[in-house]
């Protein structure tokens, strides 16, 4: 089975490029935040603002249980994660962060296609492909293959203290 994942290149385009349109920004931004927290979909879109904590020493990270496993998961936000949360919400503990459209699940589907057709994919980009990303990005940066869980969601604080060259 093959792995499928972005590029840094392809990264650094989907970084660079906002979308005119308010769902396709919203599926690029998605998409990035899962390829710095590698976070499932589920999960992401469950995703609330009392999951976002910040340490004694003031770095933030997400504590929330995974839906599909029931464990809790502690995951370093990256500064380009931050950056995006910060675009969303981030105080009432009623809504998710990330606001879902009627009919998510296939309108999403539709911007990710629209996103890995403007990335020069020859497959459709799918929201594992990001967390793929995710785990293969740190795995390049050198955090040790056992620190990415079986999962793909990062649980260990080495994280934070990876400066991608991202920006």
């Amino acid at each position: 089975m093959e792995i499928r994942y972005l590029t840094r290149e392809q990264v650094k385009k989907l970084l660079a490029h906002p979308f005119q349109q308010r769902q396709m920004e919203l599926a690029r931004h998605m998409l990035l935040f899962t390829v710095f927290t590698g976070l499932a979909y589920v999960d992401l879109t469950r995703l609330r603002p009392e999951h976002i904590l910040t340490d004694a020493k003031g770095r933030r990270f997400i504590r929330k249980c995974r839906q599909k496993t029931d464990v809790e998961t502690f995951v370093p936000l990256h500064p380009i994660a931050e950056q995006i949360l910060e675009l969303y919400n981030t105080t009432d503990n009623n809504k998710p962060v990330f606001p879902m459209p009627p009919y998510a699940n296939y309108r999403l589907y539709k911007e990710f296609v629209a996103i890995g057709i403007f990335l020069g994919l020859d497959r459709n980009l799918s929201h594992h492909d990001a967390r793929h990303t995710n785990a293969t990005l740190l795995v390049s940066a050198g955090v040790n293959m056992e620190s990415v869980s079986d999962d793909g969601t990062f649980q260990h604080q080495e994280y934070a203290e990876i400066r991608t060259d991202y920006g």
